[in-house]
């Protein structure tokens, strides 16, 4: 490459990063905004626990990316139920071997981005199992790493206005580390 290239490279380059773009993001996972527990990078002692979520959101606005509005009225959204962690004293890889199940409950389900109800009625939404969690602890740092799935259990038919479940089966692979 020439001295000519290099720097016309360069240039493209130093333009590309210096230019503004706009950017949009969204919460585009399967886990629950704030979430802890899992997420938070330490497993709990070896036995049983009793997972219950519990989370409300509320919104009296929904927007598109270009600002216009997509709901008229508000928007309540809350899951619910309940399930079981267990932290086993085997281990795994090096790390201490866990599972759950929660069995949740939803009242509504957010499926596109004009597709909203408001008020569908609560039922159960899509069962989640993690047959495989393992937790390390190390003196300054703990780990997790896990792997769950989504079955779908909860009441759903393609354009209805009352479901509590999204009607396909989904995985989640989760790491974390907690900083001690």
């Amino acid at each position: 490459m020439t001295g000519t290239h290099l720097i016309a490279v360069a240039a493209i380059v130093t333009v590309a990063v210096l230019l503004p773009t706009p950017s949009a993001a969204q919460l585009n996972g399967q886990n629950i905004k704030g979430d802890a527990g899992r997420k938070s990078g330490s497993q709990p002692p070896p036995g049983a626990y009793v997972v219950v979520p519990l989370w409300f959101y509320t919104a009296d606005a929904v927007k598109d990316q270009d600002g216009r509005e997509l709901l008229n009225g508000s928007l309540d959204s809350s899951v619910f139920g309940g399930g079981l962690l267990v932290a086993t004293p085997n281990t795994l890889f090096g790390g201490r071997y866990g599972f759950m199940a929660v069995v949740p409950g939803a009242n509504n389900r957010v499926q596109g981005s004009a597709d909203f109800d408001t008020n569908p009625g609560a039922g159960l939404t899509d069962l989640y199992v993690q047959p495989v969690s393992l937790g390390w602890t190390k003196p300054r740092a703990d780990f997790i790493a896990a792997y769950g799935r989504y079955i779908p259990t909860g009441r759903y038919e393609d354009g209805a206005r009352n479901n509590t479940g999204l009607g396909h089966w989904g995985r989640r692979c989760s790491s974390a580390l907690r900083s001690i």
